[in-house]
């Protein structure tokens, strides 16, 4: 299928979404709302935290806590007024607003289906890598060997066209990250009473976060000028 013509204007006006969360607990199960979303926009990152016990730890990174649904809201209708486009690197960010009775079938831009245009070998790659880490009964040396290439699509896909690679991927370490830091804000609240290891997961989190909203930009950006 053809991809829509993708302008500079276009790039440097969108809004770049992700969100992190825990996954479902079974493949039965449906995902659970997001912990985070991170945006750019205009080239700035802003954070914000859709779990309570999360909110004084979000305020000290710069960013604000708020419910789910009033967010998404305010993306949306900011996308619409203001003529931007809300960009994604999966399903589960049009999930998210499906499942509030919300759309992003006019303004959504799903970034990936760029990054297997720019970035075939790297695709092809990440996906081999994947296969053979998820398989039954494959050695444990050859998982290991496809570890590094089995998570973090968008990040590999970036690092492919020139941004440096962030480090931050591999299998759990999102959920590892945010479980750490939700029994944390659950236990002491307080974020100056966080262990040592709790506020390192934070940052990791926040990082990891902010480095896919710009790793997003970059993937469509080097699109645009290979043209």
């Amino acid at each position: 299928m053809p991809l829509e013509p993708l302008h500079h204007e276009t790039i440097d006006r969108a809004i770049y979404l992700d969100f992190e969360g825990r996954g479902p607990s079974n493949s039965r199960s449906p995902s659970p709302t997001p912990t985070l979303a991170g945006t750019v926009v205009d080239g700035e990152y802003r954070l914000v935290v859709f779990e309570k016990d999360l909110f004084e730890a979000s305020k000290l990174q710069g960013g604000k806590g708020m419910e789910i649904e009033p967010f998404l809201e305010r993306v949306l209708l900011r996308a619409e007024t203001q003529s931007r486009r809300i960009v994604h690197f999966s399903a589960h960010e049009p999930e998210v607003f499906e499942e509030h009775d919300l759309s992003l079938d006019t303004v959504g831009l799903d970034a990936k289906k760029w990054a297997k245009r720019i970035c075939r070998e790297t695709v092809a790659e990440c996906k081999e890598a994947n296969r053979v880490f998820r398989r039954s009964g494959g050695s444990a040396s050859s998982k290991a060997k496809a570890k590094t290439k089995a998570f973090g699509l968008a990040a590999h896909c970036a690092a492919s066209l020139g941004m440096p690679y962030h480090q931050g991927y591999g299998f759990g370490l999102v959920g590892k990250w945010i479980r750490t830091v939700q029994q944390q804000g659950h236990d002491k609240h307080c974020y100056s009473n966080w262990s040592r290891g709790a506020k390192a997961s934070w940052t990791k989190l926040i990082k990891h976060n902010e480095f896919d909203c710009h790793a997003m930009r970059h993937i469509l950006t080097s699109y645009v000028e290979q043209l």
